[in-house]
């Protein structure tokens, strides 16, 4: 099972998914926009990498982890979004694709 791990000599340090360049942001933030067949299909990971990514993000444990929002999350700038409708993203794309 895939991981999300925070390696501070990769993208800043942002949670990834283990072995890719991808932040959790930018996964979760994909399959909203664009759904799981395609986004899975165009970044070559598995649909159990999206739902551990999904699953991070709508648990909050960045914050649990690094006690701060990940870089460029939507989540991060309550100018841009107010922050319980961010994480209401995070959790909608996992109640779509993995919540049965």
């Amino acid at each position: 099972m895939s991981e999300i791990i925070r390696n501070p000599n990769m993208i800043g340090g942002q949670p990834t998914l283990e072995g890719h360049r991808l932040t959790v942001s930018n996964i979760v933030t994909g399959l909203n926009k664009e759904g799981l067949d395609p986004y899975t299909k165009d970044h070559e990971i598995s649909e159990k990498d999206a739902r551990v990514a999904s699953e991070y993000c709508m648990n909050r444990e960045c914050l649990k982890a690094a006690g701060e929002f990940c870089e460029h999350c939507v989540l991060s700038d309550p100018n841009d979004i107010e922050l319980d409708k961010g994480w209401e993203i995070a959790s909608n794309v996992y109640t779509k694709y993995w919540k049965r």
